[in-house]
This record gives structure tokens, sequence and C-alpha cells, in this order.
């Protein structure tokens, strides 16, 4: 998958430096992470800060690993985010909380 990731990323290069020229490009990413949110129960409300996590955790991960090519870490890293989205909701459903943005 790296060839597509790796083309991913040079089209949202493309879209910033010129977002005429790729529209939709970067038009509500943040869309498809609240919509994920909600179908795993992870947050009751999802809302743009917990998606906005994700989504910059996870191209960041991407990134690292088209930069890197070092797959266990990456993989890793990203098994300890699932934790930790997991542990928030847990810990938020525990507390009579709503939604991973509530502090302990």
């Amino acid at each position: 998958m790296r060839p597509g990731i790796r083309l991913l990323f040079e089209l949202y290069a493309l879209a910033l430096r010129n977002p005429r020229e790729y529209p939709g490009v970067l038009e509500d990413p943040l869309a498809y992470w609240q919509k994920l949110l909600q179908k795993t129960d992870i947050s009751a409300k999802p809302n743009a800060f917990e998606a906005t996590l994700l989504l910059a955790a996870t191209r960041g991960l991407l990134l690292d690993l088209c930069a890197t090519g070092d797959r266990s870490r990456v993989e890793r890293a990203m098994e300890l985010l699932a934790e930790f989205v997991e542990w928030r909701a847990a810990s938020s459903k525990s507390n009579g909380m709503s939604g991973m943005s509530r502090y302990p």
C-alpha cells in the first residue's frame, strides 16, 4: 500500500500549493473520521477535536512509514493510539462523561 500512501501525500502537497487545480482534496477531511468515531462507539457525539486528533496521528504515522519504512515501529505506535482511544472511551463511560474530549 506504500505507493498509494505516497500518492496520497503527493496529492496533499499539490493541493496545498494549488487548491484550485485539485478541488476536493482538502475539503472536509474530518467528516470521514467523525463517521468512523460514531460507528465504533468511541464517542457518543464525535466532535471535530477528536476527529482532528485521529486524522493527524494517522497521517503522521503514515508519513513516518513512507519516510522510514519501519513498519513494525509504526504499527506498534498505531496500536498504542488505538489503545489510548479505547481507554478514553472506557474512562468516559465509567465516569458518566461522553466523548474522548473530557479529561479524567
